[in-house]
């Protein structure tokens, strides 16, 4: 192990190359690995605190990684946070965005073999150029699910970009996060999911079976999220879908059983369960608005959601079926497995 304990800074022996859009707590932790250190004592000797504090010091860094500084705050933007600027305005660390895995084909090519966590807007979840899922539930180097043989999750984030581009990030990053809950309810108790169970054949064949966290169930969804972050997103629809407006609230529901959940109805039942329904007749403001897809929604609204499913579920017709839907996300092959380490 490397004596860090030094009086002065100095180079260490391995330098490692930062990847594009990389977190200050992903590089320390390959520039450690290289140099047979761990991630603590290498903090404690370029700051004196065993922790990433941010802003970080980039000039330290720089030293003791044997890099130029710049090139260090243009490859990793939390480090965009000091006072001083140098050439080439080195993009600004934003809170807004979350971080995550980079594609492992993307950091192979790059001649790094451990994985690299980068930041990320809530809809960087694809590479196109290698057709890997990067987004929700992707935990492990492994868990990117290859997406070549999936044109409509390829399509979907074309579309989901260009939502961005119409909207702006922080609208559409809400309606994902709400049609993101919607979608996995739908798929959870078995309705409106005849797409993603046809993509989950062609990811695992016939006899599937999917945790609710692993990856094929996010990459599966996704196109029909998209689909449905389309008019929650959109002021358009918003404005369809307001309480006290059947005439909008029908045309609305029209328009997700033609682009979203094929044969969904309205109105619904009294007393319904359907999250969609919940969002349409009794959705409350946004505040502070979710800038992040992996953040659900956690205002008054869940709680209330949560509240008329278990009003629907005492109605349930046996105690069974209650049990069943109160599963949620979590069914038998073919479909969800209830070990944690199936995918």
């Amino acid at each position: 192990m490397l004596d860090l304990n030094w009086t002065n800074l100095r180079p260490l022996p391995r330098s490692v190359a930062p990847f594009r859009g990389e977190t200050t707590a992903s590089y320390l932790r390959r520039l450690a690995a290289a140099n047979q250190s761990d991630e603590k004592s290498l903090l404690a000797y370029i700051t004196g605190i065993p922790r990433v504090t941010l802003p970080f010091a980039a000039d330290r860094l720089a030293v003791v990684a044997g890099r130029d500084e710049w090139a260090l705050r243009l490859a990793i933007p939390d480090l965009g946070l000091g006072r001083n600027r140098g050439p080439g305005n080195p993009r600004a660390y934003s809170r807004r965005k979350d971080d995550g895995l980079a594609c492992r084909l993307c950091a192979a090519a790059k001649g790094i073999a451990e994985p690299v966590r980068c930041w990320k807007q809530p809809e960087d979840v694809i590479c196109l150029r290698h057709g890997r899922w990067i987004g929700n539930g992707s935990t492990a180097d492994s868990d990117q699910p290859d997406l070549r043989f999936q044109p409509d999750i390829l399509q979907a984030h074309r579309r989901h970009l260009r939502l961005v581009r119409r909207h702006g990030r922080d609208a559409v990053a809400v309606g994902y996060a709400f049609a993101e809950y919607i979608c996995r309810r739908w798929v959870g108790e078995r309705s409106y999911n005849e797409g993603f169970r046809q993509r989950m054949e062609i990811f695992d064949g016939a006899d599937w079976s999917v945790h609710h966290t692993a990856p094929l169930l996010a990459a599966a969804i996704y196109p029909q999220v998209v689909a449905l972050t389309r008019l929650l997103a959109s002021p358009f629809w918003q404005a369809q879908a307001q309480p006290g407006n059947s005439l909008g609230q029908q045309r609305f529901a029209n328009e997700v059983s033609r682009t979203v959940a094929p044969g969904y109805r309205w109105p619904q039942p009294p007393r319904s369960g359907d999250p969609l329904c919940h969002w349409i007749m009794d959705r409350r403001p946004h505040d502070p608005p979710l800038l992040s897809y992996r953040k659900w929604p956690s205002a008054s609204w869940l709680a209330a959601e949560q509240s008329e499913r278990d009003a629907a579920l005492s109605d349930a017709t046996s105690t069974s079926r209650s049990r069943e839907l109160s599963a949620s996300l979590l069914w038998d092959a073919p479909g969800f497995s209830t070990q944690s380490g199936a995918a």
